[in-house]
């Protein structure tokens, strides 16, 4: 860019200079031609295709003594591999829409309880792609952004370049160099407005990669709410076994009470059937009464309830009765 600055100036100078002498023209031309080339053969990115430039220095023959044939291409291939690059953009974009959405049909069909440990690493493995896709796509959107300055400076310089050209060929203009100089213009031209309509395409892909941001953090919601789900009814599955445990322990607990306080460490049917009977007939009552109460247990302590509430309304209605009275002596 400061090149292209300090040719146009230089090319200003020396326009003032030979303004008594239009016969150099041709010799200032061909030197600034020869210093573009060198500029040239130095500046270009390996990335830009050469095929290319050859064919657009092939296909601007008849500008080959415009100082800017070279800068125009050069700012023609620089937006042309931006192009490039927002394709893959946009590729990458479409890929990703496809993924999320086929990720979120696949979790829609599936039974809310097949949670499996696979399934759950298989996903987890896809969410971490889709979100690297995802991170590409900003890094590569942000990039491009920050070019648009570049691309902006360029314009502007090569447009001073064109009206230090003006100024030169007021002095000594041909028709060919004219044509050129028209030809060039033009074509600076489309290709800034081919910029401008990149950089409305590009807002549109910020908005559709914040769309799909916001979709991915959504389905990631969704799969957290799935996990815990199947977190919450294994706890319940657990509670509930623990709960027949419990029941066991308390079905086994009046018979070692017994046991116990009978001091009968194990029992000899033949020789004591008398105290095992005994036993029996002490043990299994008390077995039966822990077992209704532990199936029992809601059921028992709503009738508590209830009777509780029948009990404490006649005294409350009393309490009343005795109150009305000394409110009517007081009145």
């Amino acid at each position: 860019m400061d090149h292209l600055r300090t040719r146009a100036l230089t090319l200003a100078e020396r326009e003032k200079r030979f303004q008594a002498q239009p016969s150099e023209l041709h010799q200032i031309i061909v030197l600034s031609l020869e210093r573009t080339g060198q500029h040239l053969i130095s500046n270009v990115d390996s990335r830009f295709d050469a095929d290319e430039l050859i064919e657009d220095l092939g296909a601007f023959k008849h500008c080959a003594a415009h100082p800017l044939l070279v800068p125009c291409i050069m700012f023609a291939a620089n937006l042309r591999m931006s192009e490039k690059r927002r394709q893959s953009i946009k590729e990458r974009l479409h890929r990703l829409e496809h993924s999320i959405s086929e990720l979120a049909r696949v979790d829609a069909l599936s039974d809310a309880n097949d949670f499996t440990r696979t399934r759950e690493d298989a996903d987890s493995q896809r969410l971490e792609t889709l979100y690297e896709v995802l991170h590409s796509c900003r890094k590569d959107q942000a990039s491009r952004e920050g070019r648009y300055g570049f691309w902006r400076e360029c314009n502007g310089a090569l447009d001073e370049g064109f009206k230090y050209v003006d100024l030169l060929m007021l002095q000594a203009t041909t028709v060919p160099l004219r044509v050129a100089h028209d030809e060039l213009l033009q074509w600076k031209n489309v290709a800034y407005h081919k910029f401008e309509s990149l950089m409305a395409r590009d807002k549109d892909h910020v908005n559709r990669v914040n769309t799909v941001s916001d979709l991915l953090s959504s389905l990631v919601q969704q799969r957290d709410m799935r996990l815990q789900a199947s977190i919450a009814r294994a706890s319940q599955r657990d509670s509930e076994e623990m709960k027949f445990i419990a029941v066991l322990g308390s079905i086994f607990l009046p018979a070692s009470l017994i046991a116990t306080i009978l001091n009968v460490p194990e029992f000899q049917f033949a020789s004591g059937p008398v105290l095992f009977g005994a036993y029996l007939a002490i043990t299994a009552p008390l077995i039966g009464a822990v077992m209704i109460l532990c199936f029992f247990r809601g059921h028992v302590h709503r009738l508590l309830t209830r009777r509780r509430g029948t009990l404490t309304k006649p005294s409350a209605m009393n309490r009343i009765a005795v109150e009305k009275p000394g409110r009517r002596d007081r009145a």
